[in-house]
């Protein structure tokens, strides 16, 4: 008598964390803004810096993948894919190197793209416009998954990939 074949193997349930997504005041990462969208005054002409982090990660094996981070305002202004499917979008993100403390489980990148974002003209506010539209908030939101790296391989492509410098 044949038996009959094991069940699969049940699938472990998915990671699960707090991902924190910040802003730098500058490229050394040691002090952050108190929000995560701020006025445009606070960005323009310079670059941002944002960094995306697993708190208190329930495994070390935990791996943060950023699969896409968007920045945008209200209408009518523009909107910004800084990450796509893990990889800087266009020229106006670069990603940077993790710490060396935290490798898999902090991303970095800096942004330069809102350096193109027009403002709304001084006559439109001397006529009695909104102040919001003068100096709109901008806010960040990104996708993110966590892996776990012994379930099998976490592939953050740009972030470790060969093309990173990572």
């Amino acid at each position: 008598m044949e038996q009959p074949p094991p069940p699969p193997p049940v699938p472990s349930p998915p990671a699960t964390g707090t991902v924190l997504l910040r802003i730098a005041t500058d490229e050394s990462f040691t002090s952050f803004h108190p929000e995560a969208h701020l006025p445009l005054s606070l960005m323009r002409g310079r670059p941002v810096y944002v960094e995306v982090s697993l708190l208190d990660p329930p495994k070390p094996d935990l791996v943060l993948l950023v699969h896409y981070c968007l920045a945008f305002t209200q209408a009518p202004y523009a909107s910004w894919m800084l990450v796509y499917d893990g990889c800087p979008s266009g020229g106006d993100s670069q990603l940077l190197p993790s710490p060396r403390s935290n490798p898999d489980q902090i991303r970095r990148f800096t942004i330069s793209g809102f350096l193109s974002l027009h403002s709304e003209s001084p006559s439109y506010m001397a006529a009695g416009g909104d102040s919001h539209l003068w100096d709109p908030e901008i806010y960040f939101l990104c996708l993110t998954e966590l892996c776990s790296a012994a379930d099998g391989a976490c592939a953050a492509v740009c972030f470790n990939g060969p093309t990173s410098g990572m």
